[in-house]
Formats: structure tokens, C-alpha cells, sequence
């Protein structure tokens, strides 16, 4: 058993006389006492309410779609450990997208956090906040036929994420403010052409450090429609398609490997870079044998580069066209 999910009922989770308790195992009618814990995870929440707290959730497999609203606000969400507290969305509806979600997350001004937890099967998107500000620490989404997470109109941090097996878009950040660290991103899969593993959009701004973007199956991190990103100490590596994409989109990257990935290293379009102590290499042909490239820039975008390294790339080091 990993050492972050301690020992007991609860683990590691810190807990006080507001905490309210859940256990799948326990008979339903329990109070959310110690002794008598409430036996799904949504009525947890809806006990707890908006006085604020944590709701400590034992190990177990719940099958629920769990909803965070303004009715929740400024209430800590604990797994035991994610390896061991299981949200499986499998139950919720396919052709409602929100609350077809494994963990549903809504509103303007509230507050919440969520760690601990293990998000998957859901027919949707495995977490998917609108609005309000969300916290993550150590939470993994995974297995969904769509989305891992969706970021909207929102504010987001999240550490210690892990989102796998996802089939269009391991995280979306789509008129956001989203800062990711210490996180991993892969298996997102479904063709080159049109599957992410994070993908910022619509003027969002997206922080990214200390993580790996690896294995997907299109590209590895997008930013498109006047976003901004700031890219630190990560991998981005082995991605089928580029590693590292932008379209009419500002990027600052700073100590960040962008290797093996296929077509392009780093592909802008009408976008400004700013690369410091960055490797591209070792990029690959997609497969029809073309490209290839390690930077490619085109139609009046703008590179800034120092420390750069560039190497074992297949076709071209640098391809620069209608740039500066």
C-alpha cells in the first residue's frame, strides 16, 4: 500500500470536530458521525453545506456522480488516498454532459478543494468545473471517452495531478486562469489529428511547471485564440503528433525537453515564443514520412531564443517562414 494513504479509516487526512465522515461500507442512514458515517460521498457534501469543512471519505469504490456547487462552498473534498477512494461516474447519463461528469463542479465566487481521489469511467469528462476557484492535490482522472478535465470561466490549481487514458483532451483550460505543477498527462489517444493532452484556448492563461506531458496520442500541450502559457521545468516528450503547438498565442518555456515527439518540437502560427535553456530533439516524420522539424515558425510569428539546443531532429533543425 503506498505510504500517502497512511493507516486506519482515514489515513493522513486531517480532520476536526466539523469534519463530516463517509464509508461506502457503512449501512445507509448514518448521521456522518465517526461512528456512523454517511455511506456516499454526495451526502457528505450535502451535509456539510456551506458552513465549510472537510469531508473525509475512507476507502472504496463509489459509484456516484459527485457534485461541488455554490451549495458546497469552501469544503475540502479528502480521499484516504487516490489509489484507494474510487469515483466511478459509470452511472451517469451520456447525453447530459455536465452532470454526466465523475465530479461536477459549479459556480461563481465559491470555493473548493479535492484531494486524495481517483475520478473515473465517467461517459463525459471525468472532472469539470465552471466557475469559482478549485484546488487539486493529488487526484488522478482517468479513463473517460472524452475529456479528462474541463476548466471553465474558472480559476484552477492543481498539484500531484495525473490524468490517463483519456480519449479527446487530457485537460482543457478554456477562458481560464489555470496553474498546474508537479503533474503528469498521458494516454490521451484518439488520433493525431484531433486529441490533446492540455490544450489552453480563448484567451486563457495557463502556468505550467515541474510536470511530464508524455505518450499522447496527438499533441502534447496546444494554445490557441489569444492564450497565454508559461511553461517550466517539464517534459514534454513521445507525443504523436507536436509537442508543443500555438496558434495566435503568446508561450515563455524555461528549462522544458520537448523530445520525440512527431512533425514539429515546437509549431507556431501567427504566435510569439520566448525559449530559454529548451531542447528540441529528436523529432520524428508523422506517418506519411513528412516533417520532422525541431522549430517550426510560420506566418509572422516571433522566436526569442537563448540556450537553445537543437538536435537529432529528422528533416530540419529550424524552419522558418513569414517570421522573425
Amino acid at each position: 500500500m503506498p505510504e500517502s494513504c497512511g493507516v486506519g479509516t482515514w489515513g493522513y487526512i486531517e480532520t476536526d470536530d466539523r469534519t463530516v465522515y463517509v464509508d461506502g461500507r457503512a449501512p445507509s442512514g448514518g448521521d456522518g458521525t465517526v461512528d456512523a458515517p454517511f455511506s456516499t460521498i454526495q451526502d457528505g457534501l450535502d451535509a456539510m453545506g456551506t458552513v465549510g469543512g472537510t469531508v473525509a471519505v475512507a476507502a472504496g469504490t463509489y459509484v456516484e456522480n459527485v457534485v461541488l456547487d455554490s451549495g458546497h462552498d469552501d469544503v475540502h473534498l479528502a480521499g484516504r488516498c487516490r489509489e484507494l477512494v474510487i469515483v466511478d461516474g459509470s452511472s451517469g447519463p451520456e447525453d447530459e454532459f455536465e452532470l454526466g461528469a465523475g465530479i461536477f463542479v459549479n459556480g461563481e465566487r465559491d470555493s473548493w478543494s479535492i484531494s486524495g481521489v481517483n475520478s473515473t469511467g465517467s461517459p463525459t469528462v471525468g472532472l469539470f468545473q465552471h466557475g469559482g476557484r478549485l484546488e487539486l492535490d493529488a487526484v488522478t482522472v482517468s479513463e473517460a471517452p472524452s475529456y479528462g478535465v474541463i476548466i471553465l470561466y474558472a480559476e484552477f490549481e492543481a498539484n500531484e495531478l495525473v490524468v490517463s487514458a483519456i480519449e479527446l483532451a487530457g485537460i482543457v483550460v478554456d477562458s481560464s486562469f489555470a496553474t498546474i505543477g508537479m503533474s503528469v498527462v498521458e494516454d490521451a489517444s484518439r488520433s493525431p489529428d484531433d486529441s490533446w493532452g492540455v490544450i489552453s484556448q480563448n484567451h486563457s492563461t495557463l502556468t505550467l511547471y515541474s510536470s511530464s506531458i508524455a505518450g499522447n496520442g496527438g499533441y502534447g500541450v496546444a494554445l490557441v485564440s489569444e492564450s497565454t502559457a508559461h511553461i517550466t521545468d517539464c517534459e514534454i516528450a513521445e507525443n504523436s503528433a507536436e509537442g508543443v503547438t500555438a496558434d495566435n498565442a503568446e508561450i515563455q518555456m524555461n528549462n522544458v525537453s520537448v523530445v520525440r515527439n512527431h512533425v514539429a518540437g515546437i509549431h507556431a502560427t501567427s504566435s510569439q515564443l520566448s525559449l530559454e535553456d529548451v531542447v528540441i530533439a529528436d523529432t520524428q516524420p508523422n506517418s506519411d514520412g513528412e516533417y520532422g522539424r525541431g522549430i517550426w515558425v510560420s506566418e509572422n510569428s516571433t522566436l526569442n531564443a537563448t540556450q537553445l539546443i537543437v538536435d537529432g531532429n529528422q528533416r530540419t533543425g529550424l524552419w522558418a517562414s513569414e517570421s522573425d
